[in-house]
């Protein structure tokens, strides 16, 4: 993360931030037995990580052409 411009890291930080707070909101859902609500929120979260470290790799590539 040391290659990335202030923009992605902004990127980066904020959607990791976002992603976290949609997680524990689905931890509580989980907590009082709202068990659907709860697997659709962590479900969401999941794979907006995964599709963050695509984001990651993506920038990393374009920082390396430019």
């Amino acid at each position: 993360m040391f290659s990335f411009s202030t923009k992605q890291k902004w990127i980066i930080s904020w959607s990791l931030f976002g992603l976290a707070v949609l997680a524990g909101i689905g931890t509580i859902f989980y907590l009082f037995d709202f068990i659907i609500v709860a697997i659709v929120l962590l479900s969401l979260a999941g794979l907006g990580f995964f599709g963050l470290m695509i984001l990651w790799f993506i920038f990393e590539r374009y920082n390396k052409k430019h």
